[in-house]
């Protein structure tokens, strides 16, 4: 973690081989709150931990979740998605005692994801796709917003992505931020009003812009910005001399040596072959 005032690093948990769900802080922004299971093992159950943000001691608070988590505006309780092979469950849980209530669900092919609970506390958003609807560019991902006093749902924007990565609202909650990748196969940030459901692109360009945070005056936001450089060297046999041919940003695949001294290969721009 690094202080947004200061250039030092601190190491809140050590290096480990595992995968990282999400990251939370809490409402007081004394803890920070994670999802993760080991990379070694895919039969390892993801477990919720909290940590203090300067490090210390880990607490394992909950099993079986498979999102990161969005705390109520109190901060008593948070919310996630818990997936089986027949279930993909909206669960807000009690922080203190664990006690769980499913929210609503939905059967495969459909998924839900990226919970977020709105600031008033009366809503929460998630992303929802189709896996069985596959395009170039994902699988038809949307917004959909459920109300917790009921469990009524309805698709937030009329506009479908192709894959949806993190959902979080702004401070006000007039709308919510998303890392999406579109028709040019590059994740970028999007805005999307509520209630109307109006959206437009926060962020453009080559580069991509994976997940989001928003600053609770909603004045700012934090995104990872990914540039992919990839190259391809030719070397002489019994030579230890090489020579770059090709460089850039993009992933570089398939090369395949022509008789005359070129080369044909595969090159991604702006998610496309």
């Amino acid at each position: 973690m690094r202080l947004a005032t200061t250039l030092h690093e601190i190491e809140i948990v050590p290096p480990a081989s595992v995968h990282y769900l999400g990251i939370t802080f809490s409402k007081n922004s004394e803890s920070l709150y994670y999802v993760v299971h080991s990379s070694l093992s895919e039969a390892t159950v993801p477990v919720l931990c909290r940590v203090p943000v300067m490090g210390g001691s880990v607490q394992r608070l909950k099993e079986g979740l498979n999102s990161p988590v969005s705390l109520s505006p109190d901060g008593t309780k948070y919310v996630f998605m818990r997936e089986s092979e027949n279930e993909s469950a909206l669960i807000i849980a009690d922080l203190e005692s664990g006690s769980e209530q499913k929210l609503v669900s939905r059967k495969p092919p459909e998924f839900l994801d990226y919970p977020a609970w709105s600031p008033d506390g009366q809503i929460i958003a998630c992303t929802g796709v189709d896996t069985s609807i596959m395009t170039p560019n994902g699988n038809d991902g949307r917004i959909v917003e459920i109300r917790i006093r009921d469990g009524n749902t309805r698709v937030l924007a009329g506009q479908h992505w192709g894959l949806i990565r993190q959902l979080v609202w702004s401070g006000d909650g007039r709308g919510l931020l998303m890392s999406t990748r579109g028709n040019g196969g590059v994740y970028h940030v999007w805005y999307v009003a509520y209630p109307g459901g109006l959206t437009h692109k926060v962020t453009d360009g080559l580069s991509q812009e994976v997940g989001a945070s928003v600053a609770g005056n909603s004045r700012q936001m934090v995104t990872v910005q990914e540039n992919t450089l990839s190259g391809i060297w030719r070397m002489h046999r019994k030579q230890t001399h090489t020579e770059m041919l090709v460089s850039g940003s993009g992933n570089s695949a398939g090369v395949v040596a022509l008789p005359d001294g070129r080369v044909l290969f595969e090159k991604e721009l702006n998610g496309y072959t």
